[in-house]
C-alpha cells in the first residue's frame, strides 16, 4: 500500500532489497523497481527472469561475478535486463571501490548478452553525499569518455531524505517504503 501510494503522489518507481519484495509489488501492479541487492543462484536467477516478463525490474551489480547470472536472467527472460553499477562512495557496504573499478565493471556489463549498463547506484552513508557525489561525477566522467552513456544516477537513504546537498547531479532518489 505505501508503494502504491509513492507512485500516487508521483514516485517514479520502488527501490526493493529482495527478490520476494519485488515479487509481492510486482503481484500489486508495480512495474517500474531497482533491486539493490545482488542476485546470486540458479533460483534466484530464475525469480529474476520471471520478474523481468511482468515488470520492467533493474538490478545493480558491484562485481564481475554478478554479470553472468544477471546476462542467464536476461537470456530466460527474452530480455534485456538493465544494470546500474554500485558504487561504494563511502558507506563501507558494497559497491565498487573507485571510478576506476565503476568503469571496469560497466564495460563488462555493456559487453554481456542480455545486459544493458543504464547508470550507476549508490546509498551514501549518513552525512557523505557530497563526497558521495564527487564519487559519482568522476565515476561518470570516466564513463561518458570512454563512449558509455549514463542514464540513471541513483541514490537514496532515509536518514538524510530530507536535506539537498549532494543531490544534484542524481537522477532519482529513492526513500524506502
Amino acid at each position: 500500500g505505501l508503494a502504491q501510494y509513492q507512485i500516487a503522489k508521483g514516485a517514479k518507481g520502488i527501490t526493493v532489497q529482495k527478490l520476494g519484495e519485488a515479487e509481492v509489488m510486482a503481484d500489486a501492479g508495480i512495474r517500474d523497481m531497482l533491486l539493490t541487492f545482488n542476485v546470486v543462484g540458479r533460483q534466484k536467477v530464475e525469480r529474476l527472469a520471471a520478474l523481468a516478463n511482468r515488470s520492467d525490474i533493474a538490478v545493480v551489480a558491484d562485481n564481475h561475478d554478478m554479470i553472468e547470472g544477471l546476462s542467464a536472467a536476461g537470456r530466460l527472460s527474452a530480455r534485456n535486463i538493465s544494470v546500474l553499477v554500485e558504487c561504494d562512495t563511502g558507506a563501507g557496504r558494497n559497491g565498487v571501490q573507485s571510478p576506476a573499478a565503476t568503469l571496469e565493471l560497466a564495460r563488462a556489463i555493456d559487453k554481456s548478452a542480455y545486459l544493458s549498463f543504464v547508470g550507476l547506484m549508490t546509498y551514501a552513508g549518513t552525512g557523505q553525499r557530497l563526497q558521495a557525489a564527487s564519487f559519482l561525477e568522476e565515476a561518470r566522467a570516466l564513463l561518458e569518455k570512454s563512449g558509455l552513456e549514463v542514464r540513471v544516477i541513483s541514490s537514496g537513504g532515509s536518514p538524510d531524505m530530507w536535506k539537498d546537498e549532494g543531490l544534484s547531479k542524481l537522477t532519482e532518489y529513492r526513500a524506502g517504503t
